[in-house]
């Protein structure tokens, strides 16, 4: 079977019911966050029963970047941002936040 990354403005549960998920996959740079991950899942869960969760850990060398991270490079060094994120993700970013907006802090 296929793998399919979905996003949106939308609850996790919504996104599930409309496209007929049932895995849920959450990320975790650090062990310290597994707790919270873990009640995430478990409360999209209470909402959508039928979904599974997965926790999938960063490698090393991933395991420090931050959407705070990611979001300060858009807005001060977009160049860059080829360094962490996929080149279509890059690409919104950039058009997310154009020039004129560079340099404000977030």
């Amino acid at each position: 079977e296929d793998l399919q990354v979905i996003y949106g403005h939308y609850r996790a549960t919504q996104i599930a019911r409309a496209f007929g998920c049932d895995v849920l996959i959450r990320g975790l740079r650090h062990e310290r966050e597994r707790a919270y991950e873990e009640e995430v899942i478990a409360e999209l869960r209470a909402e959508e029963p039928t979904l599974s969760g997965l926790i999938i850990p960063a490698r090393e060398p991933f395991a420090h970047i931050s959407s705070t991270e990611v979001r300060r490079r858009a807005l001060h060094d977009p160049e860059s941002l080829s360094n962490y994120v996929p080149p279509f993700v890059a690409d919104a970013l950039r058009n997310r936040f154009p020039s004129q907006q560079r340099g404000v802090s977030c």
